[in-house]
This record gives C-alpha cells, sequence and structure tokens, in this order.
C-alpha cells in the first residue's frame, strides 16, 4: 500500500504539477484569478531581476524616481500663472532668484515684463489672504493682531496669548503650497512658536497643522540623516 501511495504521489506530482502551480485557473470568478495571474507575473519579475525583499524594490524605485527628477529638472519649465501663485511669487526680483537657484530648470530664460500680469495676479490673492487670515484671527481671542508686524511678503509676527508669534501666510487657491522663501523655511526651523495659515477665497482661513500636513500628503517616513 505504501509503494502504491508513494507511485501515486510521484506520478500526481509529474502530471498534475504544472495544474498545482496555476490553481488559479481554475477559480470561477474571473477576478480572483486575474490577480492571482498578475501575482504571478510580479514573483517571476522580481525573481529575474534578483530582488529578494520589498525594501530592495523600493531602494531601487526611488533611485529611478530621483534620476527622473533630476533629469526634470534639466528642462526648462513651463511658467503659469497658477504655478507664480503656489511659490507666492509676485515681483520680477523674486522670479529672478528662483531662476537664479534652479528652481524652475537650468535653462529657462524669460523676457522682462513677461510675466507683469501674472505677478499683479499673485499680488491680488496675496493681499486677500493676509486680509482674510487677519480678521478671521481678530475675531480669535487668543490673537491680538493689533500691532502685526510683516517681515517678508508672506510672513508676519503679531502675538498669542500675550507670546510673540510667526505666521506664514498663504493663498491656497489651487489647492496647493509649495514653500519658496527663504524667510519661510527660516521661521519653520525657528525654535519660537509659529503657524502656518492658507485661504482661498472661497472656505474660511485654515491652520495647516504638522499633522494634517503629513495626512495630506500621505508622508509617512522622515530621514534624520542631515543634508549639508
Amino acid at each position: 500500500m505504501w509503494l502504491m501511495n508513494s507511485a501515486n504521489a510521484s506520478v500526481t506530482k509529474k502530471y498534475f504539477g504544472r495544474l498545482k502551480r496555476n490553481i488559479h485557473w481554475f477559480y470561477n470568478h474571473d477576478e480572483i484569478a486575474s490577480n492571482m495571474e498578475k501575482a504571478d507575473r510580479y514573483e517571476s519579475l522580481l525573481v529575474r531581476l534578483g530582488i529578494t525583499d520589498e525594501n530592495r524594490l523600493e531602494e531601487l524605485l526611488q533611485k529611478a524616481q530621483q534620476a527622473e527628477n533630476d533629469e526634470a529638472e534639466t528642462e526648462p519649465a513651463i511658467v503659469t500663472q497658477d504655478l507664480l501663485a503656489q511659490y507666492g511669487i509676485s515681483t520680477e526680483k523674486a522670479l529672478k532668484d528662483a531662476i537664479d537657484g534652479g528652481m524652475f530648470g537650468v535653462n529657462f530664460v524669460h523676457t522682462s515684463g513677461q510675466f507683469d500680469g501674472y505677478f499683479t495676479y499673485v499680488q491680488s490673492i496675496l493681499e486677500r489672504s493676509k486680509k482674510n487670515v487677519i480678521e478671521h484671527l481678530k475675531a480669535h481671542k487668543d490673537y491680538d493682531l493689533s500691532d502685526i508686524d510683516e517681515i517678508a511678503p508672506t510672513v508676519f509676527v503679531a502675538k498669542k496669548k500675550g507670546d510673540e508669534i510667526y505666521l506664514i501666510i498663504r493663498p491656497s487657491d489651487r489647492e496647493q503650497v509649495i514653500i519658496y522663501y527663504q524667510s519661510e523655511f527660516d521661521i519653520l526651523d525657528y525654535e519660537r512658536d509659529w503657524e502656518l495659515w492658507v485661504e482661498n477665497g472661497i472656505d474660511k482661513p485654515e491652520k495647516l497643522t504638522f499633522g494634517k500636513i503629513l495626512k495630506r500628503t500621505g508622508m509617512n517616513r522622515i530621514p534624520l540623516k542631515k543634508v549639508f
């Protein structure tokens, strides 16, 4: 009986091994069968590339993304009104600083006065955001904006509960804010209290906390390696 079972097992392995490896062929649900087939192809691809775990795969994908970003940075960007609004760039000087810093690609060139209409628009929404956020905070008992001081186009000093606080105020009309000004980076890296407020001209102003930023961007990893 043992010999018969052993022989049967050998025969089964020989003739039905392929069917066992492709058991998904027999699933009635088309979607399940399709997903299993994709998983088989994915696993086969990892084996061919010599990738043994998901960390190695993530590392290779990050390198590929960085290479793509580096290549994109060498091409001139198309500067639109919306892009300048997201950066908060409202003057010819601010644009020149961005260009000199390679913000729009090393090959980007423009002629003086080319974006005057864009600057007018950005200036108007910066002023609107400033006005609406200040009015919003004036109604809050914790804030004292009676002697608010503008130290940069988007950075202000006020008081909250009697202590000095820095406010970064940005328009968010295109549902995105790009931190650009060095003054903004300096404040965000400052040990004293600061708050980042955004306003889109429709909804009431909103304070972006660190937690909200993490949730909206999907970030869950913060590299701690110093960048010099």
